[in-house]
């Protein structure tokens, strides 16, 4: 059987990060309502650690330097660093993490003989906390974009044409890739036979 092949690997892959600091994103029981990670004392922690840094490095700093305000490189201060959760959880609302977690589970599932599907997809499910991976994926991008990002993405993504435009994705790759796939190909042809010159 295939299926148990694809999901032994990805049970073994699964596996390796419980190792990592994420491990709780796939933790819990199968209704997804394990305890979600906080990093909320993680991302404060850097942020006095960011202030304790910064001036030290400030002293470091050539004069001529100019800094990007609120790059993801500095530490943000703490209504920085509110201001940016909150809009990562308006991104989260706008574009729900079980959705596209739920699309990627369906994708792989593409890779398992058709009448096992059903199957792969149900075991996926079953063993990812929801609410742990939405929650990395809210401090994430508090962490990662600055508050201007964090404020055009939720303005772009909360238009109806941006909304649309996402749908469309799919379709739009399902043309693309193929053929980006042939060319691939193709040109791989070329240099194993060593006709590129």
């Amino acid at each position: 059987m295939r299926f148990i092949s694809n999901f032994s690997f990805f049970a073994f892959l699964v596996a390796g990060v419980a190792f990592s600091p994420c491990f709780s994103a796939f933790a819990g029981d199968a209704s997804g309502g394990g305890e979600a990670v906080s990093a909320d004392s993680l991302l404060q922690e850097r942020v006095i650690e960011g202030q304790d840094s910064k001036k030290d490095s400030n002293k470091k700093a050539d004069a001529g330097k100019e800094r990007v305000a609120d790059a993801p490189a500095d530490k943000p201060d703490e209504a920085t660093l509110a201001r940016r959760v909150a809009l990562a959880k308006e991104m989260h609302k706008i574009r729900p993490t079980r959705e596209q977690v739920d699309g990627a589970i369906r994708q792989a599932s593409l890779s398992v003989p058709e009448n096992e599907r059903a199957a792969f997809i149900a075991a996926m499910t079953s063993v990812l906390n929801y609410r742990a991976i939405e929650r990395i994926s809210v401090d994430a991008m508090a962490e990662v974009f600055t508050v201007k990002e964090l404020e055009s993405m939720v303005e772009y993504y909360s238009k109806p044409e941006a909304k649309s435009a996402s749908k469309k994705i799919k379709d739009w790759a399902k043309i693309v890739q193929p053929e980006i796939n042939r060319i691939i190909d193709k040109a791989m042809m070329r240099v194993r036979t060593g006709a590129v010159k």
